[in-house]
């Protein structure tokens, strides 16, 4: 006798019958299999993202499989389907820039496969003060000079010398504002050596030829203000003295993160590496070394693969540009009192002096120091100061 097969097929399951040719049938039921689906669903999206402070990123979800997800917890984060949107909050300087969801995926048979996708807040690089290096390259635009970071500054001074309040408003008057410390003092050409009472001021700024200092915005309720004959910022309690002002337009810059490890730190927005002033190598405090053994000093250490070298004026004033604008207590531990730059500078009264880092005062300035100095018996000595080395990461 010939049998016919006929193959029913169903889902995940199958019945096979067979029938005789005098059209009778026979029930193999008994023989019948069915398959059940108890795999897992696999997200393959790729982990972890990186996503610019303050600005959205949208991730579409993949999984080896049809599924639908679903995410915990939703903080910061929205799912419209396959599309997952992170909400990036601004960059926190103190850590904590890592935020985690929970995506599950659910095949058509109940499934649930689950995995943690990271997103890493990033700083704005764009907006970071980067290390100023002799020509700035500013531009001249009608009454604005622009530099590289996209600042506009007005060309254009008040008639009189003004306190800090009608600077204020003179600036906002023009549609500008005040200029911060760090931003003023990237206008200034630190490498001209031999000042003489000559202004610092890039050649651009014509219209301040003739005056010495400006105003800038406060640094929590202190006054603040540039003098462009020697590179100093002047902190004080006194809204009346009397300066002219260089106003500025644009967006501020952020404040800068420094991460320390093993006795090195690193300023993410420089990506310069710095030593402690604390010995790299036994942790102590260094006692505080001339201008030359400094230079040395720092040249010969053979820390994390040497290339060290005593840091400019330059390089040495981006340690002050964080949020409380006091630098990293990893890099000038308490007691750290002021700090050598390789930068000369000539005073009016033909003394040799170097461009320093003042820690003395709640808020960090810079000033020039003289290379030697009179010891209590009226001999003439070498200063003896501090150190922090530094070389680009």
């Amino acid at each position: 006798m010939v049998k016919n097969f006929i193959y029913i097929s169903m889902v995940a399951s199958f019945v096979l019958l067979s029938t005789g040719c005098g059209g009778g049938s026979s029930d193999n039921s008994k023989g019948s299999t069915e398959v059940t689906d108890t795999t897992a669903p696999t997200i393959t999206t790729a982990t972890p993202i990186n996503v610019v402070e303050e600005t959205n990123n949208t991730t579409t979800l993949t999984a080896n499989e049809a599924a639908t997800f679903s995410i915990d917890p939703t903080e910061n984060f929205d799912l419209n389907g396959t599309k997952l949107t992170f909400s990036a909050p601004g960059f926190d300087q103190n850590g904590g820039n890592e935020y985690n969801v929970t995506v599950k995926a659910t095949d058509n048979s109940n499934n649930v496969g689950e995995k943690v996708l990271t997103f890493n807040v990033t700083q704005t690089i764009a907006q970071a003060v980067v290390v100023p290096v002799g020509d700035k390259n500013l531009t001249v635009d009608g009454m604005d000079v622009v530099d590289p970071s996209g600042l506009k500054w007005l060309n254009e001074a008040p008639a009189n010398i003004v306190d800090f309040n009608g600077a204020k408003s003179y600036c906002e008057g023009k549609g500008y504002r005040l200029a911060s410390r760090d931003e003023l003092l990237n206008l200034i050409d630190f490498t001209k050596g031999n000042h003489n009472n000559a202004s610092l001021l890039e050649d651009e700024l014509s219209a301040f030829s003739g005056f010495s200092e400006s105003w800038a915005s406060k640094i929590e309720d202190k006054f603040v203000s540039i003098n462009f004959a020697d590179g100093a910022d002047l902190i004080s309690d006194d809204a009346t003295q009397t300066r002219s002002v260089i106003c500025a337009k644009g967006t501020p810059a952020k404040a800068h993160t420094f991460v320390a490890e093993n006795n090195i730190t690193t300023d993410r927005a420089t990506q310069l590496q710095w030593t402690s002033v604390g010995d790299p190598v036994d942790g102590n405090v260094r006692k505080a070394i001339d201008g030359d053994e400094a230079k040395n000093y720092c040249e010969n250490l053979a820390i994390n693969g040497g290339g060290w070298k005593l840091p400019t004026i330059n390089e040495l004033r981006t340690l002050m540009q964080t949020s409380d604008h006091k630098v990293p207590t990893s890099i000038a531990p308490e007691g750290t009192s002021v700090i050598w730059s390789s930068t000369e500078f000539t005073n009016v009264d033909a003394n040799t002096q170097n461009y320093v880092l003042d820690l003395t005062k709640d808020i960090a300035t810079i000033r020039s120091e003289n290379i030697m100095t009179t010891n209590d018996d009226g001999n003439e000595v070498s200063q003896k100061l501090y150190i922090t080395c530094v070389k680009r990461r």
